[in-house]
């Protein structure tokens, strides 16, 4: 599955070797945003990556068609955008909306 990140954090631990510190993000977050991405790009579907890991509460967000939720840790989350057609991950954010 394609995926399209729009958080700042993200795009640079996605650019920094495992185990190096992120500013922004605790080494824990970091190593489970590292977990979930590899996940759903590995991943033929967002149900697929889902229905894998039930644990991570994969949902749709507050009644959205499109923004999505997974489980961090607490109440952080993956937000993000999924075309069902295009099965394509757009605009991922990690925030605290809580």
């Amino acid at each position: 599955m394609r995926i399209g990140v729009s958080d700042k954090r993200i795009k640079l631990l996605l650019r920094t070797p495992p185990g190096e510190a992120v500013r922004g993000l605790q080494p824990a977050v970091a190593m489970s945003i590292r977990i979930r991405f590899g996940v759903l790009s590995a991943a033929d579907s967002l149900k697929e990556a889902a229905d894998a890991h039930p644990e991570w509460r994969t949902h749709r967000y507050g009644g959205s068609k499109t923004l999505w939720s997974i489980d961090v840790t607490g109440s952080t989350r993956l937000l993000f955008d999924y075309n069902t057609k295009a099965k394509e991950i757009t605009n991922m954010t990690y925030d605290d909306p809580h």
